[in-house]
């Protein structure tokens, strides 16, 4: 395994699973004697993480989501499952921070006046046309389609 994909694939650990990693020192998954990121999980160094690898580290998120993130189920996590399932995680903390902040009652929706007294004018202005059951009330899935749907172009 190259230096450039041990470095990758402990960046990508470092994000999926919340680990602070501001220098060599304050993450466990860098090898502190030689000052130089190496993947700890990997006992082997087979580019691979085995389940009993997982259990090894003090890992606990990455053992409880092993399955998860094993997306061939052959028991093994490469760094694209890794990928993978960060980017779903990603994807799921932002649709409930959207939801958690604009929902005012916690029932799960973004009623019309939930969305008209939110910051974001194009909520209000998009309404019916998010709103695609026509129920007065904005669902997760009914926000994540239109942002699907929706995206702006990156520069």
């Amino acid at each position: 395994m190259n230096s450039k994909n041990i470095i990758t694939l402990a960046v990508t650990a470092a994000i999926v699973f919340g680990f602070s990693a501001v220098t060599t020192d304050a993450c466990p998954m860098h090898d502190k004697k030689h000052k130089n990121k190496v993947f700890l999980i990997d006992t082997d160094k087979n580019e691979v993480i085995s389940l009993d690898e997982a259990k090894a580290s003090d890992k606990k998120r990455l053992v409880e989501n092993f399955d998860e993130i094993d997306a061939d189920s052959d028991g093994l996590l490469t760094k694209d499952e890794l990928k993978g399932f960060g980017k779903k995680m990603r994807k799921n903390k932002k649709g409930n921070h959207i939801m958690k902040h604009l929902d005012k009652n916690a029932d799960g929706s973004i009623s019309r006046e939930e969305a008209e007294s939110a910051d974001r004018k194009s909520l209000p202005t998009n309404f019916n046309l998010i709103d695609v059951n026509n129920d007065d009330n904005l669902s997760k899935e009914e926000l994540k389609e239109f942002r699907k749907n929706n995206k702006r172009e990156k520069k």
